[in-house]
């Protein structure tokens, strides 16, 4: 049987940045706690994610977090972390998820995109693998990014050379040394990378504020 276009273009091996977010002590959390930061995770990202197009995006629920592959534009993640950033940054001190309550974690890397047991888009490889391990480098609130991210975008423009702190190699449980860079998180530093970017609009909903209500994501981030 002659193969469609679209299986032929899912076997091609795609270099994708990968936004790895991981919400910090899930597992300690009582489950309707988990429940609720993941509800609130979920209506921000569905949120954040609309501006770029559905075609070049995979979202996915990791469990205690999401994965966000871009396989156009690494500019596409950086955007998008700042973005998850600056609003959790603004968040108050009641909400569900704060700054401090997440780790992310930026790779660009080769994957494929292949569909999941529920026919839905789904991303394996080294792509995705290493930006879980560079997000385990971050502290909560913080944003790790790997050495091939941080040369992707570094030259792209002036204000994003301000955002990117070296911080050495570093091991993997698997004794996988990794060369990993902090994104600064000082807002003007993030302001003059969106606006580069051209995402400077700021949206009023209020992050977490108050319980979540509807349904769970556990069936997914998408």
């Amino acid at each position: 049987m002659k193969e469609s276009a679209a299986t032929q273009l899912d076997r091609q091996t795609r270099m994708a940045a990968v936004v790895f977010a991981d919400i910090v002590g899930f597992s300690k959390k009582s489950v309707p706690a988990q429940l609720a930061a993941k509800e609130v995770l979920a209506r921000l990202l569905q949120r954040l994610v609309t501006p770029y197009p559905a075609n070049t995006r995979i979202v996915l629920d990791t469990g205690d977090g999401a994965a966000v592959g871009f396989l156009v534009s690494p500019e596409y993640a950086l955007s998008l972390t700042l973005r998850l950033r600056r609003e959790l940054d603004a968040a108050p001190d009641d909400s569900l998820l704060r700054s401090r309550d997440l780790r992310l974690g930026i790779n660009l890397g080769p994957l494929k995109v292949v569909t999941d047991v529920n026919g839905h888009p789904n991303m394996v490889g080294e792509g995705i693998n290493s930006a879980e391990r560079i997000m385990s480098f971050a502290a909560p609130g913080e944003t790790t990014a790997s050495r091939s991210f941080q040369e992707a975008v570094y030259y792209l423009d002036a204000t994003f050379q301000t955002l990117f702190e070296p911080l050495g190699l570093r091991a993997d449980k698997h004794g996988r040394e990794h060369e990993v860079f902090r994104l600064a998180a000082a807002p003007e530093a993030i302001d003059a990378a969106l606006q580069s970017l051209g995402a400077t609009g700021r949206t009023p909903t209020t992050v977490g504020a108050c319980k979540p209500r509807g349904r769970s994501v556990g069936a997914g981030l998408i």
